[in-house]
């Protein structure tokens, strides 16, 4: 009888584990930041493990975290568990990673064989970049390492018909439109605005309707605009 319940046991620890993973991958953060945050304390230090693998997960596919995630991975430092603790140390670098490394190349090249099926442009100039930040203010040092390498791009990328402007169509839409304050509209998604929320303390790439433009009615895409990209080129529709 032990036997059977210790298999049953491992079984249900697996399927915990997986969902955790699966919802880091495949769910949009506010969904799986609940659920990993829940099974960061979990009594079985299995799933604690994997629960810091994806905390790190989550910083580099969304590109944001809250506070309570980096204390629960300080916290796992300490656990009495070895491979809790290991855990935590691989998350520990994807965190360091996630604050200080920006984009990298390789990511922008692996973005770029993803998304041959959609229309990209040649790279913007520099005095164009430029030209954008005078205008609309600091932006996301990703979004600008893509238009450095892709001066936007238009057609359907996955299932989502997607257009990101070049740098000068930026300046010139957003004077048109002339968003609220702290929205910077940077191109369109499924026929409504593109564009990032600038108000808090970090950049974060929201869908809002263009008429009107309400900040209530925003869909949240993520605080990185290439993990924004990445997820939608693999098939994610946040208008679904």
């Amino acid at each position: 009888m032990s036997t059977r319940l210790s298999k049953l046991e491992r079984e249900r620890l697996g399927a915990v584990a997986a969902a955790l993973v699966t919802a880091t991958l495949d769910e949009p953060y506010e969904v799986a930041w609940p659920l990993v945050r829940e099974h960061a304390t979990d009594s079985e230090p299995e799933v604690r493990a994997v629960a810091m693998l994806c905390i790190g997960h989550l910083a580099l596919l969304h590109g944001r975290l809250e506070d309570a995630g980096r204390a629960l991975v300080e916290y796992a430092l300490g656990d009495a568990d070895p491979q809790v603790r290991t855990s935590a140390e691989d998350a520990t670098a994807d965190l360091e990673r996630f604050a200080n490394e920006g984009v990298t190349a390789e990511r922008l090249d692996a973005l770029s064989k993803r998304v041959t099926s959609w229309t990209t442009r040649l790279g913007a100039r520099e005095t164009e970049i430029a030209a954008l930040e005078d205008a609309a203010g600091s932006l996301p040092a990703d979004y600008l390492a893509f238009l450095r390498r892709h001066d936007g791009g238009d057609g359907t990328l996955g299932t989502l018909r997607l257009v990101v402007w070049h740098a000068t169509e930026v300046i010139d839409r957003d004077r048109s439109y002339d968003p609220p304050p702290g929205l910077v509209l940077i191109g369109e998604a499924g026929g409504q605005a593109l564009a990032f929320d600038t108000r808090g303390a970090t950049s974060c790439v929201v869908i809002v309707p263009f008429a009107g433009m309400a900040t209530a009615e925003a869909i949240d895409g993520g605080g990185s605009f290439i993990a924004f990209l990445e997820r939608v080129a693999g098939g994610y529709n946040p208008l679904r």
